[in-house]
């Protein structure tokens, strides 16, 4: 398969229609088709659980071989490219000092987007496991800020990375800055916003966490809410956005089904791989009954997860389809919204890496 569009074809049959079809499928797949079918070997589906249109937005991992190739030549190719386009190349041809970025995520909106204006993929940086033995530290502010500004084509800010420096500063003994991103003014936001997600703050640390980094948000409804998942969900990422004037309201947490054993951070991002519905179904059953998940998402979400068998016009390919996490965000009124984020690994059938 070609393209990706090719793969998407195949395996429309397979997606419930109450996850993504019809319209939401024809954008989707209008927006990335032209991508590599490489792209597939791991990418994701990103679900609004409380819409009932079945839509998704998308990611990617960049892997090396096509994937990689695709985007470097985009950056060379093109008569006008992005400067996150120019340093993905860079990054990918080491040509960049970013050391501490272990790998990275591409995510494309596609439902809050006019088919006319698509906007550019944000760029998310995993940072390196164990960054010590690069010969630098966990959470250093300034690292991530310059990679940040290189991507963005930032101005240096001060005020965004005394807000940084503060939020880390503040991190719990053993928690780390794992994924970052720059949300960048052409999404139409007014102020530069850095990206954090955070691994490594236990639930009885997160009240006195959020209130020193002076989240502006109501603590108490957050922990309560987050509380109450807890024996279903009892991992997590917290999700912070910051700005030169502060944390943002907006919070999320990228929240694990609790049966799952993993420990780290690392783990529980390949978690998707080692999960089943099974892993799944009380936490899912939970966000319908407290109102976060339409009925028929839910029922979507635990049929779709497994292991099946495709075929197309020259290949013989094996699926593997996972739930990730679930993303619980509180925005200016922390009212909470839930997401899905279900993950794809098409590889060929002969293939010993599942």
């Amino acid at each position: 398969m070609n393209n990706l569009r090719d793969v998407l074809t195949a395996l429309a049959p397979q997606i419930p229609k109450s996850l993504l079809s019809g319209n939401g499928m024809t954008r989707l797949v209008k927006r990335v088709g032209d991508l590599p079918g490489a792209v597939a070997t791991t990418c994701g589906f990103e679900l609004r659980l409380g819409d009932i249109d079945p839509a998704a937005d998308f990611a990617l991992s960049v892997l090396p071989g096509a994937i990689s190739q695709y985007y470097i030549e985009a950056a060379t190719s093109g008569n006008n490219p992005q400067a996150c386009d120019v340093w993905l190349s860079r990054f990918l041809t080491g040509q960049t000092r970013d050391r501490w970025v272990n790998s990275v995520v591409l995510a494309y909106d596609i439902i809050a987007c006019t088919e006319t204006c698509p906007r550019d993929p944000i760029v998310y940086l995993k940072a390196h496991p164990d960054p010590v033995s690069l010969g630098f530290a966990a959470n250093d502010v300034e690292q991530i800020a310059d990679t940040l500004d290189s991507i963005a084509q930032w101005e240096r800010s001060e005020p965004l990375r005394l807000v940084l420096n503060r939020v880390a500063h503040k991190l719990p003994a053993g928690a780390r800055i794992v994924i970052t991103a720059a949300i960048t003014p052409a999404r139409q936001l007014k102020h530069k916003v850095a990206r954090l997600a955070i691994w490594g703050i236990s639930l009885t640390q997160l009240e006195s966490f959020l209130s020193e980094i002076h989240w502006c948000g109501d603590i108490r409804n957050v922990v309560q809410n987050i509380t109450e998942l807890n024996d279903v969900a009892n991992k997590f990422l917290l999700v912070l956005d910051v700005t030169p004037n502060g944390v943002a309201p907006q919070l999320g947490f990228e929240m694990f089904s609790s049966t799952y054993t993993g420990s780290s951070a690392v783990d529980l991002l390949l978690s998707w791989e080692a999960t089943t519905s099974a892993d799944w179904r009380a936490f899912i059953r939970r966000l319908v009954d407290i109102n976060l998940c339409r009925l028929e998402k839910a029922e979507g979400l635990l049929t779709w997860p497994g292991c099946q068998v495709l075929f197309g016009e020259k290949d013989v390919l094996r699926l593997y389809v996972g739930i990730n996490h679930v993303k619980i965000s509180f925005g200016k009124g922390n009212t909470p919204e839930a997401k899905a984020y279900v993950g794809i690994k098409l590889i060929p059938f002969n293939s010993r890496s599942l």
